[in-house]
C-alpha cells in the first residue's frame, strides 16, 4: 500500500521545516508550496490525500481557491491553517 501524500501550503519557511519533521516520522509523504501560484502549478499535475493551506498567502487569498479544489479535487480534505490572531470572513 502506498502511503498517503500531504500537501503542505505555506509561506513560512519556519512552519514548512515543522510539518515536515513532524511528517517524517510517520506514513505520510510531503510535498510543499510556498504560495498559491507554486501550489496552484503543484496540484495541476500531482495528487494529494489532503492538503494543509495557509489562509494568508503572498500572492493571493487561498479561501478563494477552495471551491476551485472543490472542483479538480472532489473529496480531497482540505485543513486550512492561519497564523493571524483575527480573521473576519465577511
Amino acid at each position: 500500500m502506498k502511503a498517503p501524500r500531504l500537501f503542505l501550503v505555506d509561506d513560512d519557511e519556519t512552519v514548512l521545516y515543522g510539518y515536515k519533521r513532524y511528517f517524517a516520522n510517520s506514513e505520510y509523504r510531503t510535498s510543499c508550496a510556498r504560495t498559491l501560484k507554486e501550489a496552484k502549478e503543484i496540484m495541476a499535475s500531482e495528487r494529494f490525500d489532503a492538503m494543509l493551506l495557509d489562509l494568508g498567502l503572498p500572492d493571493g487569498d487561498s479561501i478563494e481557491w477552495i471551491p476551485e479544489l472543490r472542483i479538480s479535487h472532489p473529496g480531497m480534505p482540505i485543513i486550512i491553517i492561519t497564523g493571524m490572531g483575527d480573521i473576519p470572513l465577511r
